[in-house]
């Protein structure tokens, strides 16, 4: 259940990515051209990512209800899906290499195993990453019982209003934990879920990396290698539950 819900929101960020891109397209009357599904789908993701950061950092702003917070999300992600059916239909999206290449089949299938790895690894942890579920997890889940407009503020701040709500990290961006906000708000298991979502992160930022060493011509084994070596981090569970280092995987994706 728990990956079925970090997947189904794997592919909400992917459906916000893709609209983005054939709209893009659209608008400035050019034809969306993928060269590879894999580069395309880890490109899709991240954008989306930064379209639901904007979109909920607006929705912060309208103290909406969590019903009208919902439909804001329903409509956008319909919009999406409409917008990608209406591009394909009409034959605006076209495929320089319609025949997969096998290279890049195995190369996915040694990440997907390695993650695989990870995610059942990740049980027989210690979870050392307190900043995570105190911080980012916390802040969420006080959205979730006051609300997404709730002011949350440091300990000064904090002691001077009465409507407000404290968070030791209160000065730090909202982003991760607008990421975790909604899964939490449908589902009890919205938490795991997510840690699922950046576990995708990190396959996907890898697919990149591997993609563009395969621009250059490097063989077959030494993406598997780099693959290896990247999966290998030392306590990589962890670096996957400090959230904090995702502004780091973002500044990696804008430099590729």
């Amino acid at each position: 259940m728990i990956i079925l819900i970090g997947f189904v929101y794997v592919i909400y960020f992917i459906l916000l990515g893709a609209a983005t891109r054939f709209a893009f397209n659209f608008i400035t009357n050019n034809q969306m051209v993928i060269a590879q599904k894999t580069e395309f789908i880890a490109h899709a993701f991240f954008q989306g990512v930064f379209i639901h950061i904007i979109f909920f950092n607006a929705l912060q702003l309208m103290n909406l209800s969590v019903s009208g917070l919902l439909t804001g999300v329903g409509l956008l992600t319909l919009s999406a899906i409409v917008i990608i059916f209406w591009q394909v239909r009409r034959g605006l999206v076209m495929e320089t290499n319609p025949s997969t290449h096998k290279q890049a089949v195995v190369i996915s299938l040694l990440i997907i195993l390695a993650s695989m790895f990870i995610y059942w690894n990740a049980y027989l942890l210690p979870n050392i990453a307190w900043d995570s579920w105190a911080v980012w997890e916390g802040r969420a889940q006080q959205w979730v019982i006051h609300g997404l407009g709730v002011d949350i503020l440091r300990w000064d701040e904090w002691l001077q209003n009465d409507h407000a709500l404290f968070n030791q990290a209160a000065n730090y961006p909202d982003g991760l934990s607008l990421i975790y906000y909604l899964p939490k708000l449908l589902f009890k298991q919205g938490f795991a879920a997510t840690q699922v979502v950046y576990l995708f992160a990190f396959a996907l930022m890898t697919v990149l990396l591997i993609t563009r060493v395969a621009k250059y011509g490097a063989s077959i084994y030494l993406q598997a290698f780099m693959v290896l070596v990247i999966y290998s981090t030392p306590m990589i569970n962890n670096h996957l539950m400090i959230q904090g280092y995702a502004d780091i995987w973002l500044a990696m994706y804008l430099l590729m």
